[in-house]
Formats: structure tokens, sequence, C-alpha cells
């Protein structure tokens, strides 16, 4: 992880920390807000270390992680877009009332089918693409005085930093997202059968929630963290992402 993957990251978890425990998902961003709002933060965050990398003038760089919701915003646009079938996928296939779809809207924009990554069954994976804007700062500007919506002003940093350095996304959504075979259950709870005769045990998978870390839910479960690592292919146990669903065996 670099450093400014990990002042990124440093921030998603203290800003998660603190939506959780104090204000209860209220904050923007956070489980209670508008999709509108909370979409906006989760765009924000993919877009940080590419302005302040940019804007520093440090080079390129590849992005190879972002938010579950993001990533389940793509793969839902993608749905969309052969649905009515579209060459591509275009702004108007993400659902705007999810903070993912939001997010993935802002982040991604305008994909094509090319650019998504895929299993040997033609499920969508992961994607692969130049994170930039193709608009000047100028142009950025103008529609932000003709009442554009807030989240231009990221893209207008955006624009500005370019030229110190580009992201490239390079993602593998099923790193985050792992299929959720069993129930997602909170780590605590026991599993039992339908008519409550099963000899309870522990929970097979955990959604990871705001201001969790790795670290804590392997001494919750009693495991390492290598273990949870390899079970659900985390690549980099210091980066995982709310709603994220881990699997115990």
């Amino acid at each position: 992880m670099g450093l400014f993957d990990g002042i990124a990251e440093a921030y998603r978890k203290g800003y998660g920390a603190v939506d959780k425990n104090v204000f209860k998902g209220l904050l923007p961003g956070g489980a209670a807000a508008d999709p509108r709002i909370s979409g906006t933060a989760l765009a924000a965050q993919e877009a940080i270390p590419a302005i302040i990398q940019g804007g520093l003038g440090l080079g390129s760089r590849t992005d190879k992680s972002v938010d579950p919701r993001i990533a389940q915003g793509v793969i839902q646009a993608e749905a969309n877009a052969k649905k009515r079938g579209a060459p591509s996928i275009a702004y108007e296939d993400y659902d705007d009332s999810t903070s993912g779809g939001f997010a993935a809207k802002h982040t991604f924009g305008r994909v094509g089918y090319g650019e998504l990554k895929r299993d040997n069954k033609g499920n969508v994976i992961g994607i692969t693409q130049d994170y930039d804007t193709n608009k000047t700062p100028q142009e950025i500007g103008q529609e932000i005085q003709q009442g554009a919506p807030f989240y231009k002003a990221a893209e207008g940093l955006l624009a500005m930093t370019q030229g110190g350095g580009m992201t490239t996304h390079n993602v593998n959504f099923n790193q985050q997202q792992p299929p959720a075979e069993a129930p997602t259950r909170k780590a605590a709870q026991a599993d039992i059968t339908v008519n409550g005769t099963a000899e309870p045990g522990p929970a097979t998978s955990y959604a990871v929630q705001a201001g969790d870390t790795l670290s804590a839910i392997a001494r919750q479960r009693g495991v390492s963290v290598e273990e949870i690592a390899n079970i659900n292919n985390i690549s980099n146990v210091d980066l995982i992402g709310v709603g994220q669903q881990l699997r115990f065996k």
C-alpha cells in the first residue's frame, strides 16, 4: 500500500468508526444517509489519493481496490446496459437510488464492455480503466457556475492535477465480495436450523461493519488474520470494506 493509499484508508477507518459509534450512521456516507450524499462520500474516497498524488506531481499510480458498494454499482450498471441492448455502460445505467450506484457513476462514468474483467462464465469480476476526466478545469468551472451538482468540485480538482500523474483502476471485485454461500450474520450469532433443533455453532460468515479491522475480527473469532485472508482471497490484510462478506470455513 502506498503512502497516499494508506492516508485514504486511515481516513476511511476513522470516519467509519466515528459514524458508527457516535453518529449512528448519520454522517455523510453513513448507513442512514441519503444515497446521493453517501454516494458522493464514497466517490470522494476514490478521488482523494488520485488528487493528492497528482497535485504533488508524484507520477502515475494503480488503484487496486474500490468499496464493495461501488463494485456492486458497476455490476448492476452492466446488467442494466445489456438489458437495454446498449453498446457500453452509460450514465443512465447506474442506479442512483443506492450509494454504490451513485458513487460508481461518478467514479467510472462511461465504461466499455472491454474494460470489464470477467470470469469463465462471463460474470463481471473487475475493471481496468484510467481514472480521469476528459474535461478541462475551465469547462468544469463553467458547469459549476451554471449550477452543476456539488460533486463537480472534486472533478475539477482531478482535472487540475492530472498533469502530475494519472491513476489507473485495476480492480478485482471478487477479492472484495466473495460469494455469500451462507446467510450473513453478526459474528456472535449462532447457526440454527429452521425448526431450532440443531446444535448451536459459530457463524460461518460476517459482514464487515464501519470501523472494523481484520485483526479485531480475527480476535473475536479466535482465528488468525492469515487464516481469514487465505479463505477469502484477501491480498492486503489492511484493506477491507464496509459490507464485505467474510467467510470463516
